[in-house]
C-alpha cells in the first residue's frame, strides 16, 4: 500500500479515536492555507524555519487538529494544534520536526504530546516503524523533561529517540 494511503487510513482511525474519546476536535492533514498560517509566525515554534527545512510531502506525516462546529471541522478557522514529521522507509524512523498547540483550548491544554503521539502509534503500526526520533529539540528544560517522561533519551544532541517497542510498553500503560 502506498504511503499516503496509510497516511489517510491513520487520519481516519485517529478521528474515530478522538470522537470515541467525545474530543470536540477534528483532525486532518495541514492543508495549503494552514501551511500559510503557520509560516507567517503563528504560534511560537519557528514553523517557517521547519517547514522550509525539513517538509518533504513524500514522506510526509502531518497533522493540524480545528474546533468542530455542528459536529464538523471548522476550515475557515486556524489550527488549534499542529504535528510536522516525515517517515524513512528504509530505516524505519519517523522523524518528529514540530508539535504545538496553539492558544488555550481546553481538550488540548496539556494533552498535544499524548494525542500526537496516539496518532504516530496508529501510523507506526501500518508502517512497521521501529524507532521515532524528535529533531531539534530547543534547549528549554521543562520540554526536555516532558519528554522524556514519554520515555524518549536525549541522543547526545538536539534530537530525542524513542525505540517502538519501549514506546509501545508506553502507550500499553496509558490505555490499560
Amino acid at each position: 500500500m502506498k504511503f499516503e494511503h496509510l497516511v489517510s487510513a491513520t487520519m481516519c482511525d485517529f478521528q474515530m479515536l478522538l470522537e470515541h474519546l467525545k474530543m470536540p476536535i477534528a483532525v486532518g492533514c495541514i492543508s495549503d492555507d494552514d501551511f500559510t498560517i503557520l509560516g507567517r509566525g503563528y504560534g511560537r515554534l519557528n514553523w517557517d524555519y521547519v517547514i522550509t527545512r525539513y517538509y518533504n510531502p513524500d514522506s510526509a506525516f502531518d497533522f493540524c487538529f480545528k474546533l468542530k462546529e455542528n459536529g464538523y471541522a471548522n476550515n475557515s478557522t486556524p489550527p488549534i494544534g499542529a504535528f510536522l514529521s516525515s517517515y524513512n522507509p528504509n530505516n524505519k524512523i519517523l522523524e518528529i520536526y514540530g508539535i504545538e498547540r496553539f492558544g488555550n483550548n481546553p481538550d488540548l491544554n496539556g494533552r498535544m504530546l499524548l494525542l500526537s503521539m496516539f496518532a504516530v502509534s496508529i501510523l507506526m503500526s501500518k508502517v512497521d516503524g521501529k524507532s521515532i526520533k524528535l529533531i531539534d529539540v530547543e534547549n528549554n528544560v521543562e520540554l526536555r523533561e516532558h519528554y522524556k517522561r514519554f520515555g524518549f533519551l536525549e541522543d547526545g544532541s538536539e534530537n530525542f529517540t524513542l525505540e517502538i517497542s519501549k514506546f509501545n510498553e508506553l502507550m500499553n500503560s496509558f490505555i490499560l
